[in-house]
């Protein structure tokens, strides 16, 4: 694989550039809409298998969950029987589905900045995705065991309940930064924590604003199929006698689609990880424009490279005196529906209303 340090921003939405939140959002809905065929081609093949076992073995912990409600005596005297294979299955092809979808968005993320978008295939998403699966599986293993054991907090009458979900929630962009880190420039789980703590430090509100936003909109796009589903479900249900098995095992069913869905949207938030991430990394290491610029029309000077920065490539053309500074693309090459308008990342957030307009 590449050096991670090494990767340029030939895309025509740049990673690596100072934003706030509603930019950040922005540039990440423009980023899906300018690559939407490629991206979820390949990020839902290699999505879907680990989501579908997902949803199946779902199915399968709902109906024991119902046979249960109809044997409430097999519940009381082992309710261990609850949690048999079906839901050792959801959790286990849960995270599976988990680390896949974050796998394949850094791997489409590596490529497109490598200047490869539209001719990413699946085969070539699978070949950069697959080594980082059981890392990102790992991390999110510990994660869950640390914010599991800091449930002790919660033995504390009142006060504990708040210090645990203010645990999780001050740690999650910290968690969130050190998965990026981990499929970007960091070799070790170690490295990618060490990482992460230094480009969130004075920068939490915007990381956590980020997320908080995405899911957002996440969570209103699941509820508003939701509701779609269930007036369909109630529906249906209304020509099945009550408590069969055939009501349990239709309602179960509707956890299928609503769990591809799920592992769709979840994209949003994992890509938006690597705008804000490209954002921090930016901001760290000082990389300015024009440094790139003097580098890429051969104007060296003896000056030291900041420490930590990437080395630029020979990648875009120097632009002429009516180009923003702030941009390497010249403003007339921009495609539509850029992650921005020509001149310049507009700071203001949601422009006009719209995610990531021009």
């Amino acid at each position: 694989m590449p050096t991670p340090d090494l990767y340029p921003d030939r895309g025509t939405i740049r990673f690596r550039q100072s934003r706030d939140v509603g930019s950040t959002i922005n540039a990440s809905f423009a980023f899906v809409r300018q690559n939407l065929r490629e991206l979820l081609v390949g990020y839902l093949a290699l999505v879907v298998p680990a989501a579908l076992g997902a949803g199946v073995a779902l199915v399968l912990f709902v109906l024991s969950l119902g046979s249960l409600a109809f044997d409430p005596a097999a519940l009381e005297a082992d309710p261990s029987v609850a949690f048999g294979a079906g839901y050792l299955g959801f959790a286990a092809f849960a995270l599976l589905a988990s680390a896949v979808s974050q796998a394949a968005v850094a791997a489409y993320v590596r490529l497109y900045r490598m200047g490869e978008a539209g001719t990413i295939t699946v085969g070539v998403l699978w070949d950069e995705a697959r080594g980082f699966i059981l890392p990102l599986m790992g991390m999110a293993l510990l994660y869950g065991l640390v914010t599991g054991l800091a449930q002790f907090l919660s033995v504390f009458p009142r006060v504990g309940g708040l210090l645990y979900i203010g645990f999780v929630i001050w740690s999650y962009p910290y968690y969130m930064m050190a998965t990026v880190a981990r499929t970007i420039d960091a070799p070790s789980v170690g490295e990618a924590w060490s990482r992460a703590t230094v480009l969130v430090k004075g920068e939490w509100w915007y990381v956590f604003g980020t997320y908080l936003l995405t899911w957002i909109i996440v969570f209103g796009l699941m509820l508003a199929l939701m509701i779609a589903v269930s007036v369909v479900m109630g529906v249906v249900m209304a020509s099945i006698p009550v408590g069969s098995t055939q009501m349990v095992l239709g309602v179960a069913l509707t956890f299928v689609p609503l769990m591809l869905v799920g592992v769709t949207l979840y994209l949003i938030p994992v890509l938006a990880g690597y705008v804000a991430y490209g954002r921090l990394t930016d901001d760290l290491e000082g990389t300015t424009l024009y440094e790139d610029l003097d580098t890429l029309a051969g104007e060296f000077d003896d000056r030291p490279a900041p420490s930590g920065a990437r080395v630029p490539w020979p990648l875009a053309p120097e632009p002429d005196a009516s180009t923003d500074p702030d941009d390497v693309r010249d403003a007339s090459d921009a495609p539509a529906g850029d992650d921005r308008p020509s001149g310049s990342d507009a700071p203001g957030g949601f422009r006009g209303g719209g995610f990531g307009g021009a």
